[in-house]
């Protein structure tokens, strides 16, 4: 189950990255956007890993409350690249488009 809802994203994040940046000179904008948003979704994988490698820590080899502010500090972080994340990504996807003129 770990692979599947911590690996298999960083992998569609990774492979989002190719067509951001091939298509970097037809909209600069939305590719600068997707690229954040990307990196930014694969710094939240990246503290997941952490995290869970964190878990396997018996909280009396760190002391119990350096513990707790660890798993406070990466879950503050994984929420916080998680929603910049997804909004860059929203903004690639939604924003920047110019308006189809229809001719009457």
């Amino acid at each position: 189950m770990y692979y599947v809802t911590v690996c298999v994203p960083m992998f569609i994040w990774v492979v989002g990255l190719v067509p951001a940046v091939v298509r970097w000179r037809q909209a600069p904008r939305n590719s600068l956007f997707a690229i954040g948003g990307f990196v930014a979704m694969l710094i939240v994988g990246v503290i997941q890993l952490s995290r869970n490698a964190m878990l396997g820590v018996s909280p009396l080899d760190l002391g119990g409350n350096l513990y707790v502010l660890l798993l406070r500090v990466f879950s503050f972080g994984e929420i916080f690249f998680s929603v910049v994340g997804w909004v860059l990504i929203l903004l690639a996807i939604f924003g920047g488009r110019k308006a189809v003129q229809h001719e009457s």
